[in-house]
């Protein structure tokens, strides 16, 4: 049975994928490389480890990651602040039927806490997250599954007793890795049969999550 659910925060609850690939862009100009859309869409998902290591293979031994993700973080929580980033559809609908329901569930997410605090508090849903799990928390980024086991073990549930929602290949191997369930909401990245074996389901929104919780655990209470 599902007693908890664990939210991916970029592309799964917010539209904020497109602000951060422009946000790499620029933190690319001001460190004066050529860093592409197209390589930030490669790596949607992945913590601040894993993306050095992706830079400094592209653009050298000697560039200074840090600093890139520290523009682009600046640039992220600016355009945040300055204008919300929007709700993905069926998200607030989601989270009231969670909590009438008395589900546990968290934000497990790549971003820092500060982002994730922004987000949530410019769209008026950072009361129900009391507790959230960042990157910067665990040793091995997605599509490693620390970040899903430790938001887990912050709930007090069993991995199998989870569902994770997710928008990135990396999030679903994670998710996967971790014993959980999985439910993909495709965002700018569409699924490969990988995902499509690994993910309980591939979902058009987050509407679609309430009624596969209600079957699924229908499903547990009478088998």
């Amino acid at each position: 049975m599902i007693k908890a659910v664990i939210f991916d925060m970029d592309g799964l609850m917010f539209d904020s994928e497109p602000v951060s690939v422009e946000a790499w862009v620029a933190a690319g100009k001001k460190m004066g490389v050529d860093i592409t859309r197209e390589m930030v869409m490669a790596v949607f998902g992945h913590n601040r480890s894993d993306l050095s290591d992706y830079w400094k293979k592209h653009f050298g031994q000697d560039f200074d990651s840090e600093k890139a993700a520290e523009i682009r973080e600046i640039e992220m929580q600016k355009y945040a602040r300055e204008h919300g980033i929007p709700m993905k559809r069926g998200l607030s609908a989601l989270l009231k039927y969670l909590d009438r329901k008395n589900y546990l569930f968290t934000i497990a997410s790549s971003s820092s806490k500060a982002l994730i605090h922004i987000n949530t508090a410019m769209a008026g849903i950072a009361d129900y997250f009391e507790m959230t799990v960042s990157g910067d928390e665990v040793r091995h980024g997605k599509p490693a599954p620390d970040i899903y086991l430790k938001a887990a073990q912050k709930l007090g549930v069993k991995p199998e007793e989870c569902l994770v929602l997710e928008d990135s290949p990396a999030g679903i191997a994670a998710g996967a890795a971790a014993g959980m369930k999985t439910i993909m909401v495709p965002d700018m990245i569409a699924p490969t049969d990988k995902e499509r074996a690994e993910a309980e389901m591939i979902a058009d929104s987050l509407e679609e999550v309430i009624p596969w919780l209600e079957n699924e655990n229908a499903a547990a209470m009478t088998a």
